[in-house]
């Protein structure tokens, strides 16, 4: 059985990772506030959610990459965010740069209502590092 991933944040940092991961033969599952951005994810072999909470509920794995802390917030917490779907056993991969402070109060926050575990993972060298599957990841 292979994991199901899930990535919402489809910027500049985030389609190419996600082309990457679909290289690799990664099932993907993606979303985005902005629906426009799904198309060429769509058509090199990802499944659309048409809601965050349709996301949660087909993947094991998700993967966020948003512009900042309100948006990393607004994702999580916000009305039909992760937390109002997410279950113990998932896990959130925050690819975001945000304070570290939220991202620990974040965490805690997740953990406490769903269950979700968070790893914070924030990301280092760009588009062109996105591009090229040559970004360094600090988890």
């Amino acid at each position: 059985m292979s994991l199901q991933t899930g990535f919402i944040g489809l910027g500049l940092m985030g389609q190419p990772m996600c082309q990457r991961l679909l290289g690799a033969g990664v099932p993907l599952h993606v979303w985005n506030r902005s629906a426009g951005k799904t198309a060429a994810l769509q058509a090199a072999g990802a499944s659309v959610a048409p809601s965050i909470a349709a996301l949660v509920a087909s993947c094991d794995i998700i993967m966020l990459c948003v512009s900042d802390t309100a948006a990393v917030e607004s994702v999580v917490f916000g009305a039909g965010g992760i937390a109002e779907h997410g279950r113990a056993g998932q896990l959130l991969v925050d690819f975001s740069s945000i304070a570290p402070d939220a991202t620990r109060q974040f965490a805690q926050r997740l953990a406490a209502s769903c269950g979700v575990r968070w790893v914070d993972a924030p990301v280092s060298g760009g588009v062109k590092g996105a591009e090229s599957g040559q970004l360094v990841i600090m988890a």
